[in-house]
């Protein structure tokens, strides 16, 4: 039931990805937190963990220095270097 409103809530622009045995939903909407292509971390990833009796959804946290790099790198990316 849970990622089925993740789905619906991502228009179905999702992949799932495993990270260090941890399964992740990401919504490819917003994209990637950065431009550089071995950026592994999107805007919006949600850890999935079983638990005994449900899934605990979890949204990644977000900081404020990935904001202030991916700014930069778009930055840089309109000036043309």
């Amino acid at each position: 039931e849970k990622v089925a409103r993740l789905r619906e809530i991502s228009n179905g622009w999702f992949t799932i990805s495993e990270k260090q045995g941890e399964v992740y939903f990401n919504d490819l909407r917003f994209g990637l937190l950065g431009v550089d292509p071995a950026t592994t971390k999107y805007a919006f990833s949600y850890l999935l963990e079983p638990t005994p009796a449900d899934l605990a959804v979890n949204e990644e946290p977000k900081n404020r220095e990935d904001a202030e790099r991916l700014l930069e790198e778009l930055w840089e990316r309109i000036r043309g270097n």
